[in-house]
């Protein structure tokens, strides 16, 4: 899950977003905390791509697609949204890490224009934030 300074940082931003959609991986820790806390704000507006392995699932409902491999439910959560907000363990990135290698592909797009993300924020353990756009 995330740090405390990772939550207030995740509420502040999600306070100031109209969000109608909110796409995620449905993974036990950040994505289930996120998806508490948007529907806290935003109501019912939960977009959920699970992975094929149910292990680590967190079941949270929402609009379900088909589960798929991890590095293609990634993408494709990459390719649904406008802004992608990352809540990594670390901070540094980690190859074998899907919040990495999800944010990698969004951050190839973000400066090839092939992805409709126009903005990524990385939220930090710390609590810092960086936000990247074209």
């Amino acid at each position: 899950g995330w740090t405390p300074a990772q939550k207030v940082q995740f509420q502040d931003l999600i306070d100031e977003l109209r969000v109608e959609e909110f796409h995620h991986g449905d993974c036990i820790g950040v994505d289930e905390q996120a998806v508490a806390e948007v529907r806290r704000e935003h109501g019912e507006v939960i977009h959920t791509h699970p992975p094929i392995n149910s292990t680590k699932r967190a079941m949270c409902g929402g609009h379900l697609y088909a589960p798929k491999e991890y590095l293609d439910r990634n993408h494709d959560i990459v390719d649904s949204v406008d802004i992608l907000i990352v809540v990594p363990a670390t901070d540094e990135e980690i190859i074998r890490s899907g919040t990495w290698a999800t944010y990698r592909y969004a951050m190839k797009g973000l400066q090839n224009g092939d992805v409709p993300v126009s903005k990524v924020v990385v939220i930090f353990p710390d609590g810092r934030m960086e936000h990247h756009h074209p």
